[in-house]
């Protein structure tokens, strides 16, 4: 092609490298198809496929429904233009191969279908995704039936060719059952095969979520699915072997691709190792199992007389490959580790064996390809290479260890495969050949060991290994093949580390030589149990044939038990069967028609057998009482087992027409059957109901044993209700006939309610609730609080409720009178006891009176005025001292007082009294300081007095002559008193020194009286000098100082007259003129007051210095002027004053006591009364009066209208509103506003009343709608979940949510608050925003419901499904899990309770989280269900113990911890070293009993469990004949001997005594010697109370001791009897002296049975252990024979009496 259209150029290329040749390009260039493909718009598909023959390439712009092989190109958009830039970007590239059918198929399935559902789109619609997955499966239908070689034939077994995967199979056949077209016969057969697939189907369709464990422990079902499909014989044709070679292939393919994925994960070289190692072994098993399974079939089904595999075995070529290649992997991964093991990090570093795997870096080597096999064979060379000088160095380790052990043989051998791969180095192998030698010459003696062991069990010298239930020549081959196995392991393990040896070869024929000697003699003893088994086929009267004519069931009219009548031969012959096939041989065909008639019928017989049980022994399950619950359902069930409905008329007799059901009429039996097992059903769930409900009113009922009646009353109370609630329970599931049941736990409950109120009787004193009482000292004496007649009549009250409780006990059934008839006798049976219960009570109270005494003696202090005592005892300071030092001592002495005394019930508070002494003290203390101050301070002050007068007499300077002759007197006087002082101020230092010293300060005064003592001193001396002087001074100032009075006076009058009130400032009445006005008044008041005071003083001093007296008549004028105004206004300033005060509150404080306004102007109403204000001489008619009613008129009116301006309920619009009202200034804010403001609009409230109202009524009804949604709108941003942590089974943190409850509370709470709302009339200005709450409400109350159930659903199931329980519900529960745990994430994220309404989708969540955990629930319910029917003893233990059991069923510490639960006597077990044999069991004093034959254990639990049930039977039948044996080696009777106490446990040997004594008793009364019998019992009785136990360990002595304990109580009750015996003069065993002794007897097949009278056992062997043996009494025998008799007649027994006495 030339240079052209680059686009063109494009196209070639991508088209040659898919067809893989290049063509010349001319057909493009000349092609008009690609010219419209690349050109033209509407053009959008370009098809291109080579021609056949010519090599050349074809275009069309449509599809060709002719061409196999194409590629198509298609444009996404047919507007832009396609360039070589955006052809990548515009152009899809599709290829079509064969059909497109096929191609659509696959492209949609591999690629689209898991690209859009997977990773998804999140706008994707999911009806979508729906669409999508129908279309891809029924493409795949399709696609399976469509034959590229013919034409579509699904009948056609041969076209296989569309299926590629083991599903494809499946589905082959599923829809070939249900399609339309093909034929009856067809659908049948190939809805059979589909039946069968369907078991493997959950392996392949989930292949991609199993484990390599778990598809290996698939595989055996796989193996039994291809088996049955290829052996089934009633569905010809048969299927074809092509088919199934080509199924053998896709399988193979399937479990190669499945392994392959799984260990491409690990890092195979670098990734831990005994993970790695773990994981390869189990591949290889996988692989290396499918072979086997093959090569197993294929053999198998070529000895198939019916179906015979015609060709070669399957080669399995590819996962054999596989297989090798893994193998190889494993062997270099293990030789690096071994080479570890065997160096020191030191020597791993020297030989670089980190880098010994760089060669492998660039493979991926569990991909296996013949493509990768040279890389792979090089780089596994580059690795021999690198470790060869550490093998060297690790193959003389080795041999330096080899030579220095001691193991033999086989052990040897162990050692010498611990490091096999190692060994198999060339290198090693060499430097190891001495050490293999040497292994060569023991593992030959070895093989001789076991070829004699053969030999002498070929020539019966040596015994089988004995299995239970099989036959010798089963057991034989049993134990020959185990010899063969252990032959075959010396084989297989020598042959790798041994073969190129020289000395290999001997040892290999003599095992192989060995191994044919021992297959001979298997092959020999198969065809001799062949014949045997034959024989007794062919033989109608032995018991191997099953009688299908007769009945299936009898009833036993000996013992009235339900008998089946498929015999235990059949059942025998199935596992012998089983153990041969298992071993290889193939068994005869009428042995096999035999097992395959026992097989058909073997299910049924075990289900009539447990059947059978159930009603033989349903009498002993059902508790006494509750027998007439289940009357009806036992009819019922026991008509079914009598009278079978479907089945054939019995001939057998004349006039018989009983109905019979027989084995060889499978349709009736099966409905026969199903009749019973429902009838069985319900009687058994009805007493297991029943039963549950008994044993748990047993544990309420036990636990109020312990609760105090006395202290915890109401909780003794709830515990009844709980019973009660337990009963009404069990009564409305439609359960009748209750009276006994009820009667029973009434007189249980009287039971428990006498012993607690016997408790509460001897104890009352002690455990009554607590009495507080406080010892107080009040009103000068001391005394209890409350006082003591008010606790006598509180302590008698508490006293005579306790004792009166049992009249007011009710039964269980409320509605009865018996139970309510029971208890009030017990306070009759109780009455003796009141006496003591008063007597102590009387003790009591009387020692509470007596606890004031000891405090007597500290309170006396308060019965006098301690002032007075002190201040007339101390008086000198020797006084003051002596107390304050008994004061500290008394101190002392109180602070060993205690805070509280304890007198039973009473508890004494001493807290008051000793505050009220320790404030007696300190009023004491306080007392004798303050007596001090006052001493000292009477002192200082007499001093102080004297010297404060002294001074102010001796400072002054006289203004008159009076003045001069007292300053005179005084001087004389003070002289005199100075000298009388002095003592006093001596005594005022002392006092002052013992107040630091006691109370840390003294008197202040004392420092300063020293400064005005010489102060006082100085002056006396200059004081006549200072009197002369002065007295000359005054006579010459006193004329001036009146006439400047005279002055002072005129300037007075002239501003009276100017500024005095006039009557036009009452006129403008307004308020602050008034004010302004009665201010005025007052102050000239002031000022003429003191004019007045100047003048006396001016007149006096006249008098004195001989002045003639002045006269001032202007002042009075003035006085009278002054006087009317003040009387006046004074009247008006009292009134503004009162109201002044009130009117500067703020309105917000004020609005609360605007009552006080208002008797305020009333008060003012009634002084303004005329006659009132005459009687004062006032003039009710002046203005001022008239102007100061009229306000307070309008003022009464306005106060009673403030109640409309209070606003308690006003919001801001509210306040606004009434600001306009009253035209109050709105730049005056809320909190400014005062009452004055609100007085100022009086006149405004008193004509706008209507309007006020009306806003009020608003107001309050706005604010409370307001205040409900800011409560609502606080409590959703408030109310939090409340949180606790919880540690999951991986241990992850989460949390979870505590009190739901509370939380629904509140949220109901808050729904009925917004439902209120909605009924006042101010609704609507709220209506959007309680909508919105509204809405929330309601999807919190059914978001916090369900999140509630799916909490406790998940807490109960995660850690069951944590360990891993239920594989099949564990992807169900880990989504469950992953969203739950999501959820509380999110929860803990954001705690707020609202938060649950913004999440999205939240609703659909938890609806689908609570139906994904009640499957979970149901399914983990359904499987514990199966598991305990197949073990039902597993119903003795709880769901968390079995899960447990399950998980864990190989695990010997689980096992010890559950087994004491499921069996009586079995407290612990004994294993073998490997823990995986169960050898002893062991009871809870340490009795070990050794089980006969192991027990192995198994992963199936209930299997291994069942046996060792069963071995545990089996060991105590075998001991038993064995102890009995020995018992009578000495002849038998009275001198029988006596065996050994240490060789078998305490219930054989009592066991053993008891049978061995009703042996001797019968023979001694049968030969009349009773009392030699007598003799040597009481002889045996002195062996067992001498018996010497020395020489035993510890352990064994304590054993021997409860051993000896059991014997000799036997002992005693049996020579007991014997002394009845001869008292009753018995001689023959039928009198009744004898049969009513329980009676123990020994069958001919050594099996035990026990008779009382008429009633016949047969002793069960269940393990007892060494529970303490029952004393026998007369009463005792009396319920034995009461019970048995009981028993035998099909009736049951409950012992009753009280606590104690051996029920």
């Amino acid at each position: 092609m030339g240079r052209g259209d680059s686009r063109k150029e494009y196209l070639l290329q991508m088209v040659s490298g898919y067809f893989g040749h290049s063509g010349s390009g001319n057909e493009l260039e000349t092609s008009r198809e690609v010219d419209n493909f690349l050109d033209n718009g509407n053009v959008m598909l370009l098809v291109c496929w080579v021609r056949p023959g010519s090599q050349t390439f074809s275009f069309s712009n449509k599809m060709e429904s002719s061409v196999s092989k194409s590629v198509v190109l298609v444009k996404q958009k047919a507007d832009v233009v396609i360039e070589v830039s955006n052809i990548q970007a515009n152009v899809m590239l599709l290829s079509l191969l064969d059909s497109p059918l096929t191609s659509f198929y696959h492209t949609l399935h591999k690629v689209y279908a898991p690209v859009l559902s997977e990773q998804g789109d999140s706008n994707l619609d999911p009806r979508l995704l729906s669409l999508l997955s129908e279309l891809d499966s029924n493409l795949a239908s399709c696609t399976r039936a469509l034959d590229t070689h013919s034409s579509i034939n699904l009948e056609d077994d041969s076209n296989f060719f569309s299926i590629l995967t083991t599903v494809d199979e499946i589905k082959h056949w599923e829809d070939l059952s249900q399609s339309s077209t093909t034929s009856y016969k067809s659908k049948d057969r190939a809805a059979a095969f589909l039946k069968e697939f369907r078991t493997m189907l959950t392996l392949f369709q989930g292949l991609e979520t199993q484990s390599l464990q778990q598809v290996y422990d698939g595989l055996p079902q796989v193996s039994d699915v291809l088996d049955a499909i290829w052996t089934m014989p009633d569905k010809p044709p048969v299927y074809p072997e092509d088919r199934m070679r080509h199924l053998f292939e896709i399988i193979a393919g399937d479990l190669g691709r499945f392994t392959q994925k799984v260990l491409s994960a690990l890092d195979c070289w670098g990734g831990d190792y005994q993970q790695t190692k773990t994981q390869f072994k189990l591949g290889i098993k996988i692989c290396s199992e499918w072979k086997a399974i093959v090569d197993k079939r294929c053999a198998a089904w070529a000895r198939d007389p019916q179906h015979v595999w015609k060709s070669n075995k399957y080669p399995c070529e590819g996962i054999s490959q596989l297989c090798a290649r893994l193998e190889e992997i494993l062997a270099i991964r293990m030789v690096h580790q071994q080479l570890c093991w065997l160096l020191t990090e030191t020597e791993q570093q020297q030989f670089s064996l980190r880098d010994a795997f760089l060669s492998f870096s660039n493979l991926s080597p569990v991909l296996y390809n013949p493509f990768t096999q040279p890389l792979w064979e090089a780089a596994i060379n580059n690795f021999d290479r690198h470790i060869a000088p550490a093998e060297r160095h690790v193959g003389g380790k080795m041999k330096k260890d080899l030579s220095t052990c001691d193991s033999k043989g086989e052990q040897l051998l162990q050692e010498f495969c611990r490091y096999q791969e190692l060994i198999k180095r060339p290198v090693i192998k060499q430097e190891l050949v001495q050490e293999r030698e040497l292994l060569i010459g023991q593992l030959e003696s070895f093989v001789k060991g076991l070829k004699d062991e053969f030999d002498n069990l070929r020539k019966g010298r040596v015994k089988p290994r004995a299995c239970s239930n099989l036959p010798k020549s089963i057991n034989e081959m049993n134990h020959v093949r185990m010899l063969q196995s252990r032959v075959d392991h010396v084989m297989r393990m020598s042959e790798s580390v041994l073969a190129d040896l020289d000395n290999y070869k001997p040892l290999y024929q003599s095992c192989e030589a060995t191994m044919n000697s021992m297959e001979s003699y298997k092959t020999e003893l198969f065809e001799r149990w062949s014949r045997e088994t034959l024989d007794s086929i062919n033989d109608r009267n032995d018991s191997i044939s099953l009688a299908t004519s007769v009945r299936i069931m009898e009833l036993d009219h000996r013992d009235g038990h339900l008998r089946v009548n498929f015999k235990e031969r059949l059942v025998t012959l199935l596992r012998e069967v089983r153990n041969l096939q298992v071993m290889g041989f193939q068994i005869p065909t009428k042995i096999q028609q035999t097992v395959l008639q026992g097989q058909k019928f073997y299910q049924y017989a075990m289900v009539l057998k447990q059947v059978a049980s159930f009603y033989n022994t349903i009498d002993t399950q059902m508790i006494r009482c509750q027998q007439p619950m289940m009357l009806q359902a036992a009819l019922d069930f026991e008509s079914i087992v009598k009278n079978p409905k479907g089945g054939k008329t019995s001939r057998s007799g004349a006039g018989s027409d009983k109905l019979e059901v027989t084995w060889e009429e499978p349709e009736k039996l099966e409905g026969y059957i199903e009749q019973l097992q429902k009838a069985a059903e319900t009687l058994s769930l009805q007493n297991r109901r029943l039963r549950k409900a008994h044993f748990a009113l047993v544990d309420k009922v036990a636990e109020l044993f312990d609760i105090d009646l006395l202290r915890k009353e109401q909780h003794w109370k709830d515990a009844l209700k709980a019973c009660r609630r337990m009963i009404e329970d069990v009564e409305s599931e439609g359960f009748k006939e209750m009276g006994s049941w009820k009667s029973h736990w009434d007189r249980q409950v009287y039971k428990t309610f006498e012993h607690q109120y016997q408790l509460g009787l001897e104890s009352i004193n002690h455990n009554m609730p607590e009495i507080n009482v406080e010892v107080v000292f009040k009103g000068g004496k001391l005394q209890l609080s409350p006082g003591l007649e008010d606790i006598k009549a509180k302590y008698y009250r508490t006293l005579r409720r306790f004792m009166s409780l049992p009249n007011h006990v009710r039964g269980m059934d409320l509605s009865a009178d018996q139970a309510a008839a029971i208890f009030p006798l017990m306070i009759e049976r109780n009455s003796s006891s009141f006496i003591t219960v008063y007597r102590r009570s009387e003790q009591l109270l009387l020692k509470l009176a007596n606890t004031l005494h000891t405090f007597e003696p500290w309170v006396v202090l308060g019965k006098v005025n301690i002032e007075e005592v002190v201040e007339r005892c101390c008086q000198s300071i020797d006084d003051f001292e002596r107390n304050f030092k008994l004061v500290k001592t008394k101190g002392k002495e109180f602070e060993k007082l205690p805070m509280s005394l304890k007198l039973d019930c009473f508890v004494i508070s001493c807290a008051p009294v000793r505050n009220s002494i320790e404030d007696l003290l300190q009023q004491w203390f306080d007392a004798l300081i303050n007596a001090l101050k006052r001493s000292a301070m009477r002192d200082v002050n007499s001093i102080d007095q004297f010297l404060t007068q002294a001074l102010d007499v001796l400072s002054r300077r006289p203004q008159t002559v009076d003045e001069v002759s007292e300053a005179n007197a005084k001087h004389h006087h003070f002289q005199k008193e100075k000298l009388e002082l002095k003592p006093v101020f001596d005594k005022i230092v002392e006092k002052n020194r013992l107040l630091r010293m006691t109370y840390g300060q003294g008197v202040d005064e004392v420092n300063s009286l020293h400064g005005r003592w010489d102060k006082f001193e100085i002056m006396m001396e200059s004081f006549q000098l200072m009197i002369q002087d002065q007295v000359e001074k005054l006579r010459e100032n006193t004329t001036k100082v009146v006439a400047d009075f005279r002055q002072e006076i005129e300037k007075f009058r002239s501003r009276w007259d100017q500024f005095k009130p006039s009557d036009e400032v009452l006129d403008g009445g307004e308020s602050d003129g008034l004010k302004q006005a009665l201010k005025s008044v007052q102050e000239k008041e002031l000022e003429f007051k003191e004019l007045l005071a100047n003048r006396d003083k001016l007149i006096a001093q006249c008098e004195q210095f001989d002045i003639a007296k002045p006269e001032f008549p202007e002042l009075d004028e003035l006085q009278y002027d002054i006087d009317n105004y003040l009387k006046n206004w004074g009247l008006f300033g009292s009134f503004l004053e009162g109201l002044e005060k009130m009117t500067q509150e703020d309105w917000i404080s004020f609005r609360v006591k605007t009552n006080s306004f208002q008797d305020y102007v009333k008060d003012w109403k009634d002084k303004l009364n005329p006659p009132t204000l005459a009687e004062q001489g006032y003039d009710p008619r002046s203005l001022l009066v008239v102007k100061l009613n009229n306000d307070i008129t309008r003022y009464i009116v306005t106060a009673g209208l403030l109640k409309f301006v209070k606003g308690d309920s006003f919001s801001q619009d509210h306040w606004l509103d009434l600001y306009r009202l009253l035209g109050v200034n709105k730049s005056i804010p809320l909190e400014k506003l005062t009452f004055g403001d609100i007085l100022g609009a009086s006149e405004i409230i008193n004509s706008n009343v209507e309007a006020l109202k009306e806003l009020n009524l608003r107001a309050q009804g706005e604010i409370s709608i307001r205040d409900a949604l800011k409560e609502l709108d606080l409590w959703g941003g408030s109310t939090s979940f409340n949180l606790t942590e919880y540690l999951d089974t991986n241990r992850n943190r989460l949390v979870l949510i505590k009190d739901y409850k509370e939380l629904v509370n509140q949220v109901g709470d808050n729904q009925c608050l917004l439902q209120s709302l909605k009924d006042s009339p101010y609704y609507a200005a709220f209506e959007d925003k309680a909508s919105i709450w509204e809405t929330r409400l309601a999807d919190l109350d059914e978001f916090l419901l369900n999140l509630n159930q799916i909490q406790r659903k998940w807490v109960y199931l995660e850690p069951i499904f944590g360990r891993g329980a239920l594989p099949k519900e564990q992807s169900r529960f880990r989504k469950v899990n992953d969203d739950f745990k999501s959820i509380m994430v999110d929860i803990e994220r954001d705690t707020r309770v609202v938060s649950l309404c913004i999440k999205s989708g939240l609703r659909a969540i938890l609806i689908n989280l609570l139906d994904q955990l009640q499957r979970c629930q149901k399914s983990l319910t359904q499987f514990l269900e199966e598991k305990r029917a197949a073990f039902p003893r597993f119903y003795f233990i709880g769901d968390d113990d079995l899960l447990e059991i399950l998980g864990q069923a190989t695990n010997p510490e689980v096992i010890q911890s559950h087994l004491k639960k499921l069996f009586q006597g079995i407290n612990t077990v004994k294993f073998d070293e490997s823990k995986s044999q169960i050898l002893a069991m062991c009871s809870l004093v340490g009795e070990v009993v050794p089980l006969k034959k192991p027990v192995s254990i198994t992963a199936d639990v209930e299997n291994w469990l069942y046996q060792l049930a069963e071995e545990m039977k089996s060991t105590l039948a075998a001991m038993l004949r064995e102890c009995m044996q020995d018992a009578q080696s000495g002849g038998g009777g009275g001198g029988a001997a006596q065996p050994d106490p240490m060789k078998y446990p305490s219930q054989i040997l009592c066991l053993t005594e008891q049978i061995v004594f009703t042996q001797g008793c019968e023979s001694a009364i049968k030969k009349n010697n009773l009392d030699g019998f007598r003799k040597a019992m009481e002889k045996k009785l002195e062996s067992y109370t001498n018996f010497d136990d020395s020489g035993l360990s510890e352990r064994e002595a304590n054993v021997l001791e409860v051993k000896l304990k059991a014997l000799i109580l036997d002992l005693v009750h049996e020579i007991d009897v014997i002394k009845q015996l001869v008292s009753a003069r018995t001689q023959d065993v039928s009198r009744w002296e004898w049969q009513k002794q329980l009676r123990f007897y020994l069958r001919k097949d050594g099996l035990a049975y026990m008779k009382m009278v008429e009633s016949e056992f047969d002793y069960t062997y269940e393990y007892q252990g060494n529970a303490p043996k029952l004393v026998h009494s007369p009463l005792t025998d009396k319920c034995y024979l009461t019970l048995t008799q009981a028993m035998h007649l099909g009736l049951g027994g409950n012992p009753y009496g009280p606590a104690g006495t051996g029920k």
